[in-house]
């Protein structure tokens, strides 16, 4: 529902916003309440929050975003390469994770749970709005993009089921940024915002989640469990208000999923075979990143 008012807030239910100009969708937003969800559902939406969580602990914080103001986010999957000998790759894991053998077991023994990650995502962007999801995977497919779930270059030719972003990336720790528009080719973007403890298991208000989220438009504090949200963050500015969290054992996780415009631009585009000084280029797929990180120990 929505309140109207000269500003409105959603804060129940679904709600779709149109522009009352030309009834295009601006956004689609449901809340829903953990006591309305099964147990295999609560079950499947904590082994995400746990993995998410935990996977900060492995991936490098994103620290050149200049709209982010404060907070922690990460990201997983497909990036365009800033490494000369690359066209593009998979997110490498931190620096201490890829010198120390027994970390970067670690790493790799949490890399199948991707596709399990994949499958998830899509399952609620579909649920949300088919026609935006079969977008979104038709775009991956057209162009043989390598998604998030997938770890080797070549994957993007036999395609999945699933595929239907280049990156998914997280959000926790009081994040915050200012108003902007994403540089991403697809279509639409696909968030969920779920209320955890902070070693990423599901939280209640009453088992004393206390996050005050900033609100303007969409009320997350209102539900009590995840929020899923459709948006157009090429097109449509927008950003996440700065959010209290008093206790410190409790915070909000988002995540969002999408293809990164320059990602997309290197796969289709990669450019010469050989960089400056005359050197061939590569994929960084998860055997070029295992086949480094190894024979460097």
């Amino acid at each position: 529902m929505a309140n109207h008012s000269s500003t409105f807030t959603c804060y129940k239910g679904l709600c779709i916003i149109t522009d009352q100009n030309n009834g295009a969708v601006i956004a689609i937003i449901k809340f829903t309440p953990f006591d309305t969800m099964s147990r295999d559902e609560l079950s499947e939406l904590e082994a995400v929050s746990k993995y998410l969580v935990e996977e900060k602990y492995f991936c490098n914080p994103v620290t050149l975003n200049a709209a982010m103001k404060g907070g922690y986010m990460g990201v997983i999957g497909w990036r365009a390469a800033f490494m000369s000998l690359e066209y593009y790759g998979l997110y490498a894991p931190r620096k201490f994770i890829q010198d120390n053998k027994d970390l970067l077991d670690q790493w790799v023994k949490r890399l199948p749970f991707r596709a399990r990650l994949e499958a998830f995502y899509a399952q609620q962007y579909s649920y949300l709005s088919e026609y935006f999801f079969k977008q979104a995977q038709d775009q991956m497919k057209d162009l043989k993009i390598p998604s998030f779930g997938q770890l080797h270059s070549t994957d993007a030719e036999e395609g999945t089921r699933h595929g239907h972003a280049g990156n998914l990336s997280f959000t926790m720790n009081k994040f915050n940024n200012t108003a902007h528009a994403d540089h991403d080719s697809s279509t639409a973007t696909f968030l969920l915002s779920i209320p955890v403890s902070k070693d990423g298991r599901l939280a209640t208000k009453a088992q004393g989640f206390d996050v005050i989220d900033g609100r303007v438009i969409i009320d997350y504090g209102a539900c009590d469990g995840p929020v899923s949200v459709i948006f157009f963050g090429n097109k449509d500015r927008h950003c996440t208000l700065p959010s209290q969290e008093p206790s410190q054992n409790f915070t909000r996780l988002s995540s969002s999923v999408q293809l990164n415009e320059r990602y997309m631009d290197k796969v289709i585009n990669p450019g010469p075979p050989l960089n400056k000084h005359g050197q061939q280029k590569d994929i960084g797929d998860l055997a070029s990143r295992l086949s480094t990180y190894y024979d460097s120990l």
